[in-house]
């Protein structure tokens, strides 16, 4: 990744700018993040800082998989060394990103995991927001007269061109009357597909991970796997919630096993049950879906 020098001085202006927003004896609060330049066009490269002032005895984890930063695509970042004044740190890094999504206002937001006495707590940033520069105004697209340069002759109405065109509308009335007749119980096999396509898609990524090799990369895309699927589910944002929190919704066995994962992610301790652990995550998750697929059949059956 090439970052132009004048753009380089402008981010780490911007980093310190931030940092300097908040007395440095205060800490607790949410992560902060800004974009550098408020406004870009579709798919040039953004650069967006992201400031976490805390305590300096905690541990802190910024994230750099690109699932975390949708609708941008993640191209690079800058991690900038620990300030540290007083017993309050403050840890900052510039990240590097792209989108081709063209909606005129792009929101974001980014976590930050803080690590504490065994167990981890996720604090989410401000949302800030991003505006694309239109390439061709829509100014420019309305009150504009079409006019043909092409002389057009005009012939004669032809016998089978008109059969054709009957039997045609003819075919998509009787489709129609047919999606009618039938359009409810297509309406609950479609939503059912798409609940359960959801869940194979996430059982494929699962299990390719399990025969991967159990680095800290793979760990944290486990982890954020299961979380997402966890909150689709149950309506609860498993995504931000700490592993006593989730111990409450799920039990002691869930909750082991989460820390079990974290510890050997955030505390570089290495475990011989992680497996052990993954497997138990995976089994209660299918648990979960199938009971959670029920329910959902019988209220579709409700609907429909």
């Amino acid at each position: 990744m090439k970052i132009s020098f004048s753009k380089y001085l402008f981010s780490i202006w911007g980093i310190w700018a931030l940092i300097s927003a908040f007395p440095l004896n205060a800490y607790g609060q949410n992560p902060h993040l800004s974009f550098i330049t408020k406004k870009a066009n579709v798919g040039e490269n953004i650069q967006v800082a992201l400031v976490y002032k805390h305590n300096a005895e905690s541990d802190v984890f910024f994230p750099n998989k690109t699932s975390y930063f949708s609708p941008f695509e993640l191209k690079g970042f800058v991690f900038f060394p620990t300030h540290t004044k007083d017993s309050i740190s403050v840890d900052s890094v510039i990240y590097t990103l792209r989108t081709f999504d063209v909606d005129k206002i792009q929101t974001f937001k980014l976590p930050v995991w803080v690590l504490e006495d065994g167990d981890s707590t996720t604090f989410w940033s401000n949302t800030d927001s991003l505006f694309l520069s239109e390439l061709v105004p829509d100014s420019s697209l309305r009150n504009r007269a079409v006019v043909s340069s092409v002389d057009f002759i005009k012939k004669k109405d032809n016998t089978m061109l008109s059969i054709g065109l009957l039997v045609f509308f003819g075919v998509l009335l009787l489709l129609g009357l047919m999606a009618l007749i039938f359009q409810n119980k297509i309406k609950k096999q479609v939503l059912l597909y798409r609940f359960q396509e959801k869940q194979k898609v996430y059982n494929k990524r699962f299990l390719i991970l399990m025969k991967s090799e159990l680095d800290p990369s793979t760990l944290e895309e486990f982890l954020g796997l299961w979380r997402n699927q966890m909150k689709w589910m149950e309506k609860k944002p498993f995504d931000s919630l700490s592993s006593v929190e989730i111990e409450k919704i799920s039990g002691q066995k869930i909750g082991l096993a989460i820390r079990e994962i974290e510890t050997s992610l955030f505390g570089g301790q290495n475990s011989d049950r992680i497996p052990l652990a993954l497997q138990i995550l995976y089994s209660y998750s299918k648990e979960r879906f199938r009971e959670r697929r029920l329910a959902y059949k019988n209220q579709l059956k409700k609907i429909y």
